[in-house]
């Protein structure tokens, strides 16, 4: 017998991202906590609000599904630091819902960032 979720189960996973993330936050480190990813921690450095047209359900590239998150230009710089994690959370919920990686990047309080668009994919199971 095969191993199967059906795309219409690996979308309610994405649905869930799509409608109830509502911040994008920059982080030094991977966070432990809600906290960390959205308050003045060292942690924590910028934030971005997103909507859910921030956002794009479809095939995954080789299987699955996956979820597009359009890039941020001008994130405001809350704290200084380096830039290695982007943290997608749930404010009204006070969850993370997702977290990655990105290339560590200087930034200074005050300043802009740019974020590029991304992708989280959920492969089919083998």
């Amino acid at each position: 017998m095969g191993k199967k979720i059906p795309d219409a189960g690996l979308d309610l996973l994405l649905e869930d991202v799509r409608v109830n993330v509502d911040k994008m936050t920059l982080c030094a480190s991977e966070p432990a906590t809600y906290a960390d990813a959205t308050s003045g921690t060292d942690v924590f450095l910028a934030e971005a609000t997103l909507a859910s047209d921030d956002f794009t359900v479809a095939d995954g590239d080789v299987d699955g599904r996956k979820i597009t998150v359009a890039a941020q230009e001008g994130v405001s710089i809350t704290n200084s630091g380096t830039c290695n994690h982007v943290v997608l959370v749930d404010t009204a919920a006070e969850v993370i819902k997702a977290i990655t990686t990105c290339d560590g990047t200087s930034v200074s309080a005050g300043g802009t960032a740019d974020v590029g668009s991304f992708k989280i994919t959920l492969r089919d199971p083998t």
